[in-house]
């Protein structure tokens, strides 16, 4: 048989009656931190807050004018402006009236250092806003190899077990040395417009950092230096090149 909606409501009355709610606990008293009861420890950290504002790194030209570390940033943009144009990154045209131009920007980076040995080193690097690039019309390919692990560790394990000597290297503004396939223009770098000419744009012959063809540009251009100084390349990992020296090893 069923039951009524009056029984049924009658039984949850009685449960209700019969459940009893949780007590409030007692509230905890509160007490402030204990760092902050000594005036020496709220002051040490007010005074790292400050030290970490004040290392806060520009970023955009106009923010490192405005820095106290100015003169050390002026430096850093005229070493790369002049890695740029020892290296004829770009000629300065008219602007195209049917070319796209993109954009450009400044990357600025302060690194630290070693206190006592090192002093803080101020970077600066020019990048293409090569996310505005269309495809089939500012870049065709861009592909680029990238090493294998295990050529690493082959190459580490050679190394033990004939008692070698492993030498390594960089190279500075490595994407500047690829040179460009296309016919790319870019505006003029913030801070360094040329008077007179304020109008004019960049048109680039040399791979910047930012586009999207600028890992392969440089990657062909590697390996045609490499090739060029006797060096084969690897059929099983593209970024590793080997040359034989007959008896002597190789």
């Amino acid at each position: 048989e069923g039951v009524s909606d009056s029984e049924e409501d009658s039984d949850n009355e009685q449960v209700l009656a019969n459940y009893q709610l949780a007590r409030d606990r007692s509230r905890r008293t509160v007490r402030p931190p204990a760092r902050y009861q000594n005036e020496d420890q709220v002051l040490a950290f007010a005074l790292s807050v400050a030290e970490v504002i004040d290392s806060e790194e520009p970023t955009t030209y106009q923010e490192a004018l405005r820095s106290s570390n100015w003169v050390k940033w002026e430096g850093a943009f005229e070493d790369e402006m002049d890695s740029l144009m020892k290296n004829h990154t770009w000629n300065l045209v008219k602007r195209p009236e049917k070319q796209k131009v993109i954009g450009c920007r400044w990357i600025l980076t302060r690194k630290p250092g070693i206190p006592g040995v090192e002093k803080p080193r101020f970077k600066t690097r020019l990048v293409a806003k090569g996310y505005s690039q269309k495809e089939g019309v500012d870049f065709q390919e861009i592909f680029s190899p990238v090493v294998k692990h295990v050529s690493i560790r082959i190459l580490l394990s050679m190394t033990v077990n004939y008692d070698l000597e492993l030498e390594q290297l960089d190279v500075k503004t490595a994407f500047l040395h690829g040179d460009l396939e296309e016919d790319i223009f870019m505006e003029q770098p913030e801070g360094f417009v040329v008077k007179s000419r304020e109008e004019d744009v960049c048109h680039l012959k040399k791979s910047l950092y930012g586009l999207k063809q600028a890992p392969r540009q440089w990657n062909k251009c590697f390996d045609q230096y490499m090739v060029e100084i006797g060096f084969k390349r690897s059929q099983f990992d593209l970024c590793v090149y080997y040359k034989d020296l007959g008896k002597c090893g190789y």
